[in-house]
């Protein structure tokens, strides 16, 4: 079957189209054409006429029958899929399969390359490119519609279309399987598109569209880049769902919301909590070389929540300690203005799920800039679940003291940061009085108006000494070039 090409965007559009009506097709064999009259002839005779009547006979065959539907979805024949491909940005014009098992995906091999992907800025060419490469003639596509979270309550639904099996067989891999869900009600929050076999024979790539939620990648299934990739682009679509997506690494007693705590880590690539329950968000985990190890089978989709958790700050200042412990309005107020991870713009929702969290487990915060080992960061990080903070510094939280750490900035710096940080949250969670409450200690926006009245008080004053002093000067001058014969000049009289 060939697809119809749609001119024009696609996405979205494309699964409101409802299929062709059928049609059945009827051919008949035109009659054969009448002989030129010869020249000079009046007409033809009575035996001529009659020779020519049995010559033009019509011939009418049987119709050519089309059956509609004629689908055949294990054979890569199905309408529904079709469209919903269209609806992910690619026209397909060959067999297209939705959601193979394993040993399928296996046996139809593909593309397996293992290059390391370069990261390229999204263009228009690089979607033309991929789209076009998977949407030639006769290009059979492979579908895997996935999830990010392995509780049903906490998922986000995630897709690859791929021409290489190898590469969909990676995917199912890494994500979280899901339920089945209709292809004219699916719709993913992420889509990857990988074009296994580039015709320009170009280094493997990567390439993101944030607008659309659209990854792009060419010539290898290495997916060293794909998990930070599928964070960022997924991570308000958790929010909005009422999920609060932890990127890091960790187990039961601690999790970490960074990268570099892979090692020995029950769980990679991080977890999902909701009031529904805790989770992890993969099936498998990215090895070194971008391989995709499935190591998470017999471990339990929901998990218990863990004893601590610790969030990372970058605080060039210092005035953020290397170390604090956090109350939980402290931790949803520090989260949304120094730790929220790449992508994330629901602020509101996260704090108020990072609160939520946080009266149930432990927060510490580790500002990252005040080590100059990224080695010593990781160890005092490590060493945090079980400490209590010790007397509140110029930002108001409880500095715990680790070796590696600078000491946490004070004076003006303090006051500066403490600031900043006031009006990016009050920027981003202006309906959440209870985060507001629990920042670093400010001036008062009264207080800052009365020092600056009397600030422009004492200078109207010394503006009028200024004045004075002037004016008496202009007089005595004045006195005295009148009595040497000079008329004094002012600037604007020259």
């Amino acid at each position: 079957m060939s697809a119809v090409r749609i001119l024009g965007s696609v996405r979205g559009a494309a699964r409101q189209i409802l299929p062709m009506t059928s049609r059945a097709a009827t051919r008949c064999v035109a009659p054969m054409a009448t002989p030129a009259k010869p020249s000079g002839q009046a007409g033809f005779s009575l035996a001529s006429a009659r020779q020519m009547s049995t010559v033009s006979k019509f011939t009418l065959e049987d119709p050519e029958e089309l059956l509609y539907p004629n689908e055949d979805p294990e054979n890569g024949i199905s309408y529904d899929l079709n469209w919903s491909i269209c609806g992910s940005g690619v026209v397909p014009q060959g067999l297209a399969f939705r959601n193979l098992r394993a040993p399928q995906l296996s046996a139809a091999g593909g593309v397996s390359s293992m290059g390391e992907p370069k990261s390229l800025p999204f263009s228009k060419e690089i979607d033309r490119e991929v789209t076009e490469g998977l949407g030639e003639h006769g290009i059979k596509l492979y579908v895997q519609d996935m999830a990010l979270g392995a509780l049903l309550a906490n998922e986000v639904p995630v897709r690859i279309v791929t021409d290489s099996a190898a590469a969909a067989l990676m995917f199912k891999n890494l994500c979280s399987t899901t339920r089945t869900v209709h292809l004219q009600e699916y719709q993913e929050a992420v889509c990857v598109l990988l074009l296994g076999n580039q015709k320009s024979g170009g280094e493997p790539f990567i390439s993101v569209d944030g607008k659309e939620k659209t990854v792009y990648m060419g010539g290898t299934i290495n997916a060293s880049q794909l998990v930070p990739v599928l964070a960022e682009l997924s991570t308000d679509a958790f929010l909005q769902k009422g999920v609060l997506p932890l990127w890091g690494a960790g187990d039961t007693e601690c999790v970490y919301l960074s990268s570099g705590f892979e090692e020995g880590a029950t769980v990679k690539h991080g977890f999902a909590y909701s009031p529904s329950g805790f989770c992890r968000m993969f099936m498998g985990s990215v090895a070194g070389d971008g391989s995709v190890v499935s190591e998470y089978t017999l471990m339990p989709n929901s998990l218990p929540l863990p004893k601590a958790i610790v969030m990372f700050a970058d605080d060039a200042t210092n005035a953020i300690p290397a170390a604090s412990a956090l109350e939980p309005a402290q931790a949803a107020f520090y989260y949304a203005g120094a730790c929220a991870p790449a992508g994330c713009s629901e602020f509101e929702a996260a704090a108020q799920l990072v609160m939520q969290l946080a009266g149930q487990v432990p927060f510490y915060m580790v500002n990252a800039a005040a080590f100059s080992d990224p080695a010593a960061m990781r160890q005092a990080a490590a060493a945090l679940p079980g400490k209590a903070g010790g007397p509140a510094c110029a930002l108001g939280l409880k500095a715990i003291e680790v070796p590696g750490g600078a000491a946490a900035a004070s004076g003006e710096a303090a006051e500066a940061t403490a600031q900043a940080l006031t009006d990016k949250v009050a920027s981003r969670c202006k309906s959440l009085d209870a985060v507001l409450a629990a920042g670093p200690p400010v001036p008062k926006k009264e207080e800052q108006r009365e020092a600056q009245q009397e600030l422009r008080g004492k200078g109207a004053e010394l503006l009028l000494v200024h004045f004075e002093e002037r004016a008496a000067f202009s007089v005595a001058n004045t006195s005295t070039n009148w009595r040497n014969g000079t008329i004094p000049l002012t600037a604007g009289q020259h």
